[in-house]
C-alpha cells in the first residue's frame, strides 16, 4: 500500500515535469525547479490518491509566470 502511494507521488512530479517541458518548452531541470518554488510557493498541491499535483489557480500555468519562478532564489 505504501508503494502503490510512493509510485503515485512519483508519477505526479514526472508528470508534472513532462507537461511543462512539453507545454512550455522548458528543459526537465527547469521543470523541476519550477516544481520546487510552486510546491514551496502552495502553488502545486499533490493529491496522492490521484497521482498528480493540482495548482491552486489557473494563472499560474502560465510560461511567464514559470519564468519568473525560474528566477527566484531558493
Amino acid at each position: 500500500m505504501l508503494e502503490d502511494m510512493f509510485t503515485r507521488i512519483e508519477n505526479a512530479q514526472t508528470d508534472f515535469i513532462n507537461l511543462v517541458v512539453d507545454q512550455f518548452k522548458f528543459t526537465p531541470e527547469e521543470a523541476t525547479k519550477i516544481l520546487a518554488v510552486y510546491k514551496k510557493m502552495k502553488i502545486a498541491k499533490l493529491v496522492v490518491a490521484m497521482g498528480r499535483y493540482d495548482i491552486v489557480h489557473g494563472a499560474y500555468w502560465d510560461k511567464e509566470v514559470m519564468q519568473r519562478a525560474l528566477e527566484m532564489k531558493q
